[in-house]
């Protein structure tokens, strides 16, 4: 008995020391975690949270570096998850970064979110050591409960300025295969300025240098990142756009660049000079009308066109150009044509517009007038030789 409680009790000891636990830690930390920059280079951090398990809404913390070797030179808050601000993040004083955060609509439960990016440029030779302190992450509790369970720095190694021997480009290292879940056609317009990119790297690499640009062989950004393997970018200008990515190894060899063509168009075909040029109604007849449109895109082009009266379903009529529709069949009154267009990359145009009222009222004013006047002289001459033919009955009855 006491053998079988001896186990169980050392097995809780075990258990409660070593924490197993389905969850993970909840953490701030720095990306890349480590890396190596010459003197004069500019380093780029990205203040992350990482909080799997449960959701979080708000964030805050010091960014600490040393200014002898680490000049501060900007902050930026593009591709953040904050939305609002309490404090603007700010250089609060040489050497320390403040920052505070709330995160909603939605709160924030994953991996990888960005907090902050922080560039600085390597003034001195040494070893710069990033941390975060007094940081907090506060759960969407209700209370604000502070769940943070580490927060984790960066070490930057500060070599030499580089010098005209030191390569940029070597030979004999594979260029990185990119993909992209959210573009993976080169050909297709997609109504995504959002782009996601993933790439595979070799166990011998170190960090990784991205760029994004309207350039075929656009250059690559100076500034190097951690060994990640995938990126995200926001666009602001539809177009053909360019994602160029390049390794480097631990030993300071880089890889050829690699360059992925992607194509993005937001722009609905009313914007940017695209627009619906031409609607012509012409009545053929009493409720029947033809409608001539076509419209314009300058981007991916028109691929189709949704035709509808009223509220009846839409006839589909494919291709740019110019269109034709008839409408048959229909009653005196108002109408409303509306027609959609679709460019490639799914944006849409509706433009309406009302017919029929005046002209099928001034036809059918004509019409009834028509009629009433042949039906009064048809009725005046009926009455002219009911008239006629009375008084030749009566005639004949006299004789």
């Amino acid at each position: 008995m006491y053998k079988k409680f001896f186990v169980i009790l050392t097995t809780f000891i075990f258990l409660h020391a070593y924490g197993v636990n389905a969850a993970e830690d909840i953490s701030l930390f720095i990306s890349p975690s480590r890396d190596t920059v010459y003197v004069g280079d500019i380093v780029s951090v990205r203040i992350m949270v990482s909080s799997p398990d449960k959701d979080v809404n708000a964030v805050s913390g010091v960014l600490s570096y040393p200014k002898d070797i680490l000049e501060f030179v900007s902050i930026s808050k593009v591709g953040s998850r904050i939305v609002i601000w309490p404090e603007e993040p700010s250089l609060r004083s040489v050497g320390r970064v403040g920052f505070e955060g709330v995160i909603i609509n939605p709160v924030f439960r994953g991996k990888n979110g960005t907090v902050l990016t922080v560039k600085f440029k390597a003034r001195s030779v040494g070893e710069a050591m990033v941390d975060i302190g007094s940081g907090t992450v506060l759960a969407n509790d209700g209370v604000g409960t502070d769940v943070l369970s580490v927060a984790r720095g960066a070490l930057f190694t500060v070599l030499p300025p580089r010098s005209p021997q030191t390569p940029l480009q070597q030979e004999g290292i594979e260029v990185p295969i990119i993909h992209s879940p959210t573009h993976p056609d080169h050909t297709v317009w997609y109504a995504n300025n959002n782009p996601q990119f993933e790439w595979t790297l070799p166990p011998s690499a170190s960090s990784v240098y991205l760029s994004i640009n309207k350039d075929p062989q656009g250059t690559l950004g100076v500034t190097p990142m951690g060994p990640i393997t995938t990126s995200m970018y926001h666009v602001t200008e539809d177009g053909q756009w360019y994602f160029h990515m390049q390794f480097r190894t631990k030993e300071g060899r880089r890889s050829g660049v690699a360059h992925f063509p992607f194509r993005v168009d937001t722009t609905p075909p009313q914007g940017d000079g695209v627009y619906i040029s031409e609607v012509i109604k012409e009545h053929v007849m009493l409720g029947s009308w033809r409608f001539v449109f076509s419209a314009k895109d300058g981007l991916s082009g028109i691929e189709r066109y949704e035709v509808s009266i009223d509220k009846e379903k839409g006839v589909v009529q494919y291709g740019g150009g110019e269109h034709t529709y008839r409408a048959r069949g229909l009653f005196f009154g108002t109408h409303i044509l509306t027609i959609r267009a679709f460019d490639h990359a799914g944006n849409v145009l509706v433009h309406s517009i009302k017919f029929g009222t005046l002209d099928d009222v001034w036809i059918l004013i004509f019409l009834c007038v028509c009629i009433g006047v042949f039906l009064w002289y048809f009725l005046k001459r009926y009455k002219k030789d009911a008239g006629i033919n009375k008084n030749i009955t009566n005639t004949q009855e006299i004789v």
